[in-house]
């Protein structure tokens, strides 16, 4: 459904226009997309999280039918709508690629393609969208808690997972400095913007070893492996968790 310019600035829809989520201001009150009552998750995430990006592609200026996609993602969760969405991250048209790259980093558990029922219950950590979690046995939520849904996360789950009272989550790589150089580990409480890898400067070497890694002006032990910097790519779950791909659990 497409965007429709509101009648007042109170973003009232005709009941013709009901299946929308997002309605456009009158340009007199500036442009802008607002979610509808009756809004989806995704759209609720990216008028959180990519209102700037939204408002760009308001009215006639729809960035390439970039919003046509956004409403169809979050009508149907397709994979060819929800994919579309997507693809328009690597756009010409900055303000496309803008609003298709916050949607894929910033909403991506909502804003994907849903197959099946979900038999999970995940979450996002109450630090940010860096970081999710799921579990089974209780109730169930939409979000997919993956590492492609979660770019620069890894996800570990308990043995035996999908299982009762077991847990899975999605984490990204926090680093901080030390006093000798820097240290990383996979942290379930990573904030947005924090620094996701370090370097090893002069005079330091950076090892890495399960879900940590560090630089510091000595040797790797011998249970570690030494790597040119410290990043996602240089972890994994530490045992006795083990990596999987989604930690969101679907019955097809």
């Amino acid at each position: 459904m497409r965007l429709w310019p509101a009648a007042t600035s109170l973003l009232v829809l005709a009941p013709s226009l009901a299946a929308c989520f997002l309605v456009v201001s009158p340009p007199e009150f500036g442009a802008q997309c607002s979610p509808t009552p009756a809004t989806d998750e995704c759209i609720a995430c990216l008028a959180a999280r990519c209102q700037p990006q939204l408002d760009r592609c308001c009215g006639e200026r729809d960035c390439g039918g970039a919003i046509l996609d956004i409403e169809a993602c979050a009508r149907s969760h397709d994979a060819r709508s929800c994919g579309a969405l997507r693809t328009r991250s690597v756009s010409s048209d900055a303000d496309e690629a803008k609003l298709a790259s916050c949607a894929t980093t910033q909403c991506g558990g909502f804003c994907i393609e849903r197959v099946g029922e979900s038999l999970s219950d995940c979450r996002e950590s109450r630090y940010g969208a860096t970081t999710c979690s799921c579990s089974v046995g209780g109730a169930t939520t939409e979000l997919i808690c993956t590492e492609r849904t979660y770019p620069g996360t890894v996800c570990c789950s308990s043995p035996g997972w999908p299982g009762p009272s077991l847990s899975c989550q999605c984490r990204p790589l926090a680093c901080a400095p030390t006093a000798e150089g820097c240290s990383c580990f996979l942290n379930e409480y990573a904030t947005a913007g924090q620094a996701a890898s370090c370097g090893g400067g002069a005079g330091l070497t950076c090892c890495a070893v399960d879900d940590a890694c560090s630089c510091r002006p000595r040797p790797c032990a011998p249970n570690e492996r030494e790597v040119e910097r410290c990043s996602i790519a240089d972890v994994d779950c530490a045992p006795p968790l083990l990596r999987v791909a989604s930690c969101a659990v679907r019955k097809l």
